[in-house]
């Protein structure tokens, strides 16, 4: 996507809380066509325990993993108002749009 900032915040910011201080800011100034990748954090450990007790396969720990991070995506969505979750282009258009 031309235009748009990718801007991670990974587990450990989350697990400290310091992330939700950033979404606040982020959400007071605005900035134009951001994107946030959230970290999988204790979801992703959780994913980790399970594979290395399970004998699971990387395919199904990888696919476990994007899942974590959609957990986490909801997670702080519910915790700091003014964002959307978006999963393709056309969400996150729709998003920008109304202000997200």
């Amino acid at each position: 996507m031309t235009g748009a900032t990718v801007l991670k915040v990974g587990g450990s910011l989350i697990e400290s809380g310091h992330a939700l201080v950033l979404l606040r800011e982020l959400v007071a100034l605005r900035p134009k066509n951001l994107i946030i990748v959230p970290g999988g954090g204790a979801f992703a450990d959780a994913v980790r325990h399970a594979q290395a007790r399970h004998r699971l396969s990387e395919n199904a720990a990888h696919h476990m993993a994007l899942l974590s991070m959609h957990l986490s995506a909801l997670m702080l969505a519910d915790l700091q108002a003014g964002y959307a979750l978006a999963d393709d282009e056309a969400q996150f258009h729709a998003a920008w749009r109304d202000g997200r």
